[in-house]
């Protein structure tokens, strides 16, 4: 700037670009100094110190929004609270509108299935589980969010969470996913090598969560949280060689009849070399057989299978396309 004066004319400027109404469900049309009504018509109440120069009120007609309209006249019928905040860009007025989006019923059933999800850096797996526990579908989906931007990886978990939606709508089943804190999942992939450390500051799980969480309950699908407890472990030892599954879809696969409350328990030849107590819960029974396999103990448990494994590859440069993909391998090597 050449001049403080310049300076404070931007900075001003700036200031004066935003302001916000906050809405209230006992006022009328849901705010009390903003109020749209159902044509579209926008009243504005002008503080008594400008009245003088713009009247009572502000008015605009016409207001119609490119995205979520359906939402908002729904919310002035039902006399929800509507808050609207007000943003100038370019030398033109934005409106916003936030409120409370209608609950939607639930579109899925227990009895189609379950889908369960395993979130990995790099890979998304996912699995059907149908109403007795036996798998009908797999796939991953490959997301690369390795020095991608904010936005960039916001984008690209979008559209995971859209592809998981569209597999639940096509299915009627529900979603089962981990129910884990930020914290302890980037500790749990810590422990798997220096591979993840560059990974773990851009992986947003928590990001996820709260994407696939709006996106189910928009759609009415229902999103269950377990514990992932020992569901790696569960996976590989119970999963990866009966069905060929590649370790992060044999985990989700075990999501998937953990969401239907399916058994757990060890294979028997298993439990009686480990001589369990069958007095004791299921998941300390595989917390001694975790103890006893060595750390890289994926290839004890593949086996020579032929499998179709569903591919999405995702990145900000191209749109999600999906293929199916048929390989034949000694290991059960993610295709």
């Amino acid at each position: 700037y050449s001049s403080h004066e310049a300076w404070l004319k931007d900075w001003q400027e700036y200031r004066a670009s935003n302001f916000y109404f906050v809405g209230s469900k006992d006022e009328t049309a849901g705010c009390q100094i903003c109020q749209l009504d159902r044509e579209g018509n926008l009243k504005i109440r002008v503080p008594k110190a400008l009245e003088p120069k713009f009247g009572q009120y502000v008015s605009a007609q016409g207001i119609e929004f490119n995205y979520g309209q359906e939402e908002v006249l729904a919310a002035l019928q039902r006399d929800q609270a509507l808050s609207y905040r007000f943003a100038r860009k370019n030398h033109q007025w934005y409106i916003f509108v936030t409120t409370q989006r209608r609950s939607m019923p639930f579109q899925t059933d227990r009895a189609n299935g379950m889908i369960g999800i395993d979130l990995n850096p790099g890979v998304v797996g996912w699995a059907l589980a149908d109403a007795e526990g036996n798998l009908k579908h797999h796939g991953q989906f490959k997301v690369d969010l390795q020095d991608k931007t904010t936005n960039q990886t916001e984008a690209i978990l979008g559209d995971v969470c859209q592809l998981l939606a569209t597999l639940a709508k096509t299915w009627g089943s529900p979603i089962t996913v981990e129910s884990l804190l930020f914290s302890r999942k980037k500790a749990g992939m810590r422990e798997q090598g220096i591979r993840y450390s560059r990974m773990l500051s851009n992986f947003a799980y928590s990001k996820f969560d709260q994407m696939l969480l709006s996106r189910c309950d928009r759609e009415g699908i229902e999103l269950l949280h377990r514990n992932p407890a020992y569901s790696s472990t569960i996976g590989m030892v119970k999963f990866m060689s009966m069905y060929g599954l590649s370790s992060d879809t044999a985990a989700a696969f075990t999501m998937a009849r953990r969401g239907l409350r399916k058994s757990e328990r060890l294979p028997s030849k298993t439990a009686r070399e480990l001589r369990v107590d069958d007095s004791r819960h299921v998941w300390s029974h595989w917390q001694a057989l975790k103890k006893g396999l060595p750390v890289r103990r994926h290839h004890l448990f593949t086996s020579r299978v032929a499998y179709s494994e569903a591919l999405v590859n995702l990145s900000v440069e191209t749109a999600p396309v999906v293929g199916i993909g048929r390989k034949r391998s000694r290991t059960c090597a993610t295709g």
